[in-house]
């Protein structure tokens, strides 16, 4: 059917003296395949290209042109190839004016002045793939759209910055210069995310400063960092929050455990292979705004190591077909266990103060990663940031604020419970959730074991009940759980209270604010 469909539409444009546009030429070659048969729209149109009696106009990029090439030379040379180069910069900016007009007219919108030079500027500044004309035109689109959609009748500067925010998920306080960064409320809201680490967090406070300055090397990742130190001690969280900060979203982080990717097929699987997405590329691509983790990036192939030193050192990686991938719009994260198991014999503790101490951890960890990577890969690395092995106090600190979100939880608002956790029940959790291999990793799995389960048991045994009040304490050295209901109590205005709180508390989720009452 597809084959009788194409001859039609050749016949007809003989017929007509009309043009056959193809949007993109790459797509030919795989059009028409099945399981049972290797034909295509390649082999259906190859005699009216030969015969010249039809107009044949399509597209490619340079790279989508190069793989044509690569897999069917003779259909390529079945066309004549016009070279398009993108305008200069000054008749882009006269290109994207009229659009904007345009579209303005279109949609009975005022563009202000200003507008297409703020889009032209983040287009130049944040989107790697296509044309500059064509994705300036794009957004300005999505934007006038998004103005109508909104009931507005101009489109203004600070319309462009609000919309890329929003698609982008880059806060408006590093996209705005008119908005300053506290460096201090960068500290505090990783701080809250990680416990200990006071070193790490200083330092990535100083990357998101970089971001909002506009000093990052534009030919490079926003930020190339190694992280260090012994495993569960909050490297991965870290990643996360920083994702969190700079690019609205945890999700925004796209993390791979290398030692899933240490056989000999390692490459293709993370850059794709015969059309099949890779799963570092596709992901990037999708969403370039990101925070790409590398977990225990020493466990990969060695031809993970090749791939990085492009990635690390021009903010690019080419697949197989020719297709790029753009990193400059990412921060790149490694971490490592290694030196970890080694420490103590190396560094000698016991022998002088702190700070010593602390030189001497910081220079074993970067000796071993030294010796480990080739020196190229090595010194492409921006800053080495060494995490600190957890103490009791930073333990005790991670356990209140994991039961705090405990005690949020849906199900306790929603059954009106009070959890109230005793300070001799917070010490026997940390004990319980910390292993020195693993450090605080094994926590959160001991929190659902000893607390979460015993409170969803007492309350699917008890489903009716007032206003309850659970206490956990040590009795001969295990956890007891006792409810109690609360006396007293007004059942109109107990019952609004706790309405005001959920919808206070879901309110502050949208907003994307930490709420406590």
């Amino acid at each position: 059917d597809w084959q009788r469909q194409a001859f039609d539409v050749i016949d007809e444009a003989h017929r007509a003296e009309a043009i056959v546009y193809i949007g993109h030429v790459i797509d030919v070659l795989d059009a028409g395949k099945s399981a049972h048969s290797d034909h295509n729209l390649a082999q259906v149109l190859a005699p009216a290209l030969a015969g010249r009696e039809v107009t044949f106009l399509a597209e490619a990029t340079p790279e989508e042109w190069a793989r044509v090439e690569r897999r069917n030379l003779g259909f390529a040379q079945s066309w004549s190839v016009i070279r398009v180069e993108e305008p200069r910069p000054e008749v882009s900016q006269k290109i994207l004016a009229k659009v904007a007009e345009s579209i303005g007219r279109e949609k009975e919108v005022t563009v202000e002045e200003g507008v297409v030079g703020a889009v032209v500027a983040l287009t130049r500044r944040f989107w790697p793939y296509g044309a500059l004309v064509g994705n300036a035109a794009a957004f300005l689109r999505r934007l006038v759209g998004a103005r109508v959609h909104a009931r507005a009748t101009a489109v203004t500067g600070g319309d462009v910055i609000e919309q890329f925010g929003a698609e982008s998920g880059i806060p408006r306080v590093l996209l705005r210069d008119d908005i300053a960064l506290d460096p201090e409320a960068v500290r505090a809201f990783l701080k809250a995310r990680v416990m200990g680490q006071e070193a790490a967090v200083a330092r990535l406070a100083e990357v998101v400063s970089v971001i909002k300055a506009g000093l990052a090397d534009p030919k490079k990742p926003v930020a190339t960092l190694f992280f260090a130190g012994p495993t569960g001690v909050g490297k991965t969280e870290l990643s996360k929050a920083l994702a969190e900060f700079v690019f609205g979203s945890r999700e925004r982080l796209v993390r791979l455990d290398m030692g899933e990717y240490a056989g000999p097929d390692a490459l293709e699987r993370l850059l794709g292979e015969a059309g099949a997405p890779g799963h570092l590329t596709a992901s990037v691509r999708r969403q370039p705004f990101c925070v790409v983790l590398f977990d225990e990036v020493e466990k990969a192939h060695p031809a993970v190591f090749d791939a990085l030193l492009g990635v690390l050192g021009e903010g690019r990686l080419t697949d197989s077909d020719g297709k790029f991938t753009d990193f400059r719009n990412a921060v790149i994260i490694m971490t490592s266990n290694l030196g970890a198991d080694t420490l103590k014999a190396r560094v000698g503790f016991g022998q002088g103060g702190e700070a010593v101490k602390g030189v001497a951890v910081r220079a074993h960890y970067v000796g071993e990663a030294e010796r480990f990577f080739r020196p190229e890969l090595f010194n492409r690395i921006d800053d080495f940031i060494v995490f600190d092995a957890l103490g009791a106090d930073v333990l005790r600190s991670i356990v209140v604020r994991e039961v705090d979100k405990i005690a949020a939880r849906d199900g306790l608002w929603r059954n009106e419970v009070a959890l109230e956790v005793g300070e001799d029940a917070m010490e026997l959790l940390a004990a319980r959730g910390f292993d020195p291999r693993y450090g605080a990793r094994p926590l959160k799995r001991t929190l659902e074991r000893e607390l979460v389960v015993p409170i969803g048991d007492r309350l699917a045994d008890h489903p009716e009940r007032g206003a309850t009040k659970m206490s956990v304490s040590v009795e001969q050295g295990a956890l007891t759980l006792r409810a109690t209901n609360v006396p007293g109590r007004d059942e109109t205005v107990s019952k609004a209270i706790f309405q005001a709180l959920e919808a206070t508390r879901l309110a502050a989720r949208e907003m994307g604010v930490e709420h406590r009452a």
